[in-house]
């Protein structure tokens, strides 16, 4: 059984990829609305420049 000692690095490793995973979504959706962004159905971005 590994038993997982986390260190401030880890903490930090983790808080990060917290904030990343709930910026991310709400920064595209923010970025959809405004017309700024759009998505086909694989996820790519539509660039109409």
């Amino acid at each position: 059984m590994v038993v997982l000692s986390f260190g401030p690095i880890e903490w930090i490793a983790s808080i990060a990829v917290a904030v990343t995973l709930l910026v991310i979504p709400a920064w595209v959706a923010s970025r959809s609305k405004t017309g700024e962004a759009r998505f086909d159905a694989d996820g790519k971005v539509i660039d109409d420049e």
